[in-house]
């Protein structure tokens, strides 16, 4: 079962520092990574303190069923960052890309224009007509 099916079926919330707020995992999807009172980072900050707090290592009981949970919500936070990390670096590649191709067609602007300006007034008079 994936982490989303689980979530899901465990109906998942996510605590958040705004007073009394609790987020979906649908929520998480259109935080900001960083910035804001409440981000990504902050939610999986929020996590991860509790998920130390809960873990005490022993090698003979199991784990407790809020210290599952607590991973699982961990593995989702941390699942939905990389796969915004992700986007924003296909974003600013992309822009990249766009903005060499816009300098390339203003370049070949350019080039044809000086070779326009190269022709004589004979040329350019056989051009017209």
């Amino acid at each position: 079962m994936n982490i989303f099916e689980q979530a899901t079926k465990q109906a998942l919330r996510f605590e958040t520092t705004a007073a009394a707020t609790l987020l979906t995992v649908e929520d998480l999807w259109t935080l900001p990574l960083a910035s804001g009172r409440i981000s990504l980072d902050s939610v999986a900050k929020a996590v991860n303190k509790l998920l130390k707090e809960t873990q005490e290592e022993s090698f003979v009981a199991p784990s407790s069923a809020d210290n599952t949970q607590l991973s699982l919500k961990m593995e989702v936070v941390k699942y939905i960052i990389s796969v915004r990390l992700k986007e924003k670096e296909e974003a600013t590649n992309a822009a990249a890309k766009k903005m060499e191709q816009e300098k390339i067609k203003q370049l070949i602007h350019n080039k044809k224009n000086e070779a326009l300006g190269e022709k004589s007034i004979e040329e350019l008079e056989a051009m017209l007509k």
